[in-house]
């Protein structure tokens, strides 16, 4: 069905709602405005519709008393930008504006399936002898996001041979400990579907000099309207201290961090499947890859949006003649229907993917009765 009531639009986008039976809605007309947000640290993205509210004329468009309606909690939602898709998720609240004759639709986009309890009816989930992507598909699977899709190397896949999770544990926070082994990540796509990806792109810094390797073109005056740049040491920490068990752990450190910062930094983290010094390293390089990451940030707002544009796109920018290539961290689209189209876009520094964390020493075994 789709609703004929409300204004022309000066775009081709469209919204359509998904109830429990399964019955599909395209609003159109009546849409003001639509805002995507996502981030790559981010678990979910987000997305909030304001339409207009017609249900004077379309008495079904929502019930505020009741369970049912065209918007209502739990319902499913699909956001289009020129016949693509661009978000898939679930409505989790909205709020109805009398005055202004209006409802604001909020919405996440269908990972927040994932974050529940493991729960399960039992005090405690073991998992022995299974490898790490069939542990991360059994969790996807499980909270409803079917069978996810990998994107990894593959020769970082191991088996867990025994990992304890009692029921209150989150099924993203046992995701997150295997992708930390893995050196990889996990996200939803536009579409819904459920993606586990290496950690980064694969990077040479000789692809800027080159002009290779790259998905978008942005450029000052043309395509970007403003721009800012930042480098911060607040996230760089070059002596990281990874923990299995309080006897079982190494401290590792980046010497070119160190050199950069010209002291150290240290942190401590725990990994329940760090249980070897080769898992353990895994996890330190990301640590220490993010960090670098963070440390060079470009924040842009493009003059036209980009429905191909995504999280994890590398984009070679210029700006004030200083040309470089950096990964798309953070998307925010805001779209309304005098044509206005903008994507605010959110980049990091790349950095070529390597072993960059190196054995140091050190003892950290905490004795019992120690304060």
């Amino acid at each position: 069905m789709e609703l004929k009531v409300g204004m022309v639009i000066a775009m081709n986008y469209r919204v359509e709602i998904i109830d429990k039976g399964e019955k599909k809605t395209t609003l159109k007309r009546i849409v003001l405005n639509i805002v995507i947000d996502r981030r790559i640290d981010m678990q979910t993205a987000s997305a909030t519709v304001v339409v207009q509210d017609v249900k004077s004329k379309v008495p079904s468009l929502y019930n505020f008393g009741y369970t049912d309606g065209i918007i209502a909690n739990g319902n499913h939602i699909r956001i289009y930008i020129s016949d693509k898709i661009q978000f898939t998720g679930i409505i989790r609240n909205f709020e109805i504006d009398d005055e202004a004759k209006t409802i604001n639709i909020n919405c996440h986009d269908v990972g927040c399936k994932i974050l529940r309890p493991i729960d399960g009816g039992v005090p405690y989930h073991v998992f022995n002898n299974i490898n790490a992507t069939q542990l991360i598909s059994n969790m996807a699977i499980k909270a409803g996001l079917g069978t996810p899709i990998f994107n990894i190397i593959s020769s970082n896949n191991y088996a867990i041979k025994n990992l304890k999770m009692q029921y209150d544990v989150q099924m993203s926070d046992i995701i997150d400990e295997v992708l930390k082994t893995l050196e990889a990540r996990a996200r939803v796509l536009k579409d819904g579907t459920y993606k586990v990806e290496k950690l980064y792109p694969d990077y040479k810094a000789s692809n800027v000099q080159n002009k290779i390797n790259y998905d978008f073109y942005y450029e000052d005056f043309i395509i970007i309207g403003k721009a800012n740049r930042k480098r911060g040491s607040e996230t760089l920490y070059n002596r990281v201290l990874v923990r299995h068990a309080n006897d079982k752990y190494n401290v590792f450190e980046d010497p070119s961090m160190v050199a950069y910062l010209g002291y150290k930094n240290f942190k401590e983290i725990e990994s329940p499947l760090g249980d070897t010094v080769d898992k353990r390293q895994k996890v330190a390089s990301r640590f220490f890859l993010d960090c670098w990451r963070e440390n060079s940030n470009v924040d842009i707002v493009a003059t036209k949006g980009n429905p191909d544009l995504d999280l994890g796109k590398i984009v070679r920018i210029k700006l004030n003649e200083m040309i470089g290539h950096y990964i798309v961290t953070g998307i925010r689209t805001e779209l309304t229907p005098d044509g206005n189209y903008i994507d605010q876009i959110s980049l990091d520094g790349m950095r070529e993917v390597t072993n960059i964390a190196k054995l140091g020493k050190g003892n950290y075994t905490l004795k019992e009765g120690d304060n």
